[in-house]
C-alpha cells in the first residue's frame, strides 16, 4: 500500500520532496523507486541511529527552528548535518 500511495503523490504532485525520520531507514526498501524523493528530517533526540545512510536518498530537510536548537545545544544532530558534505 506505501508504494501506491507514494506513487500517487509523486504523479499528483510532480515528484514532491518527501519526508522521513532516521526511523524510516529501517524500512527503506519498502520505497524502492522513491529514493530521490526522500529526505531525512533529523529526530530531535540527541542521538544519530547507525541506519541512517544519506547516499541512500536525496538529501536533508531541515526544520530550522530544530536545526537553531540544536545548535544552541550543540547536539549530535546538529553536528551530523553542518559536517555532511554531499
Amino acid at each position: 500500500m506505501i508504494g501506491e500511495e507514494l506513487k500517487y503523490l509523486c504523479l499528483r504532485y510532480k515528484n514532491p520532496c518527501l519526508t522521513i525520520h532516521e526511523d524510516s531507514f529501517a524500512k527503506l526498501s519498502k520505497w524502492d523507486g522513491f529514493h530521490k524523493n526522500l529526505y531525512l528530517e533529523m529526530n530531535y533526540d540527541n542521538n544519530i541511529s547507525s541506519q541512517v545512510d544519506l547516499d541512500k536518498i536525496a538529501g536533508f530537510c531541515i526544520d530550522l527552528s530544530h536545526f537553531k536548537s540544536a545548535e544552541e545545544k550543540w547536539s549530535k544532530e546538529f553536528e551530523f548535518v553542518a559536517n555532511k558534505k554531499k
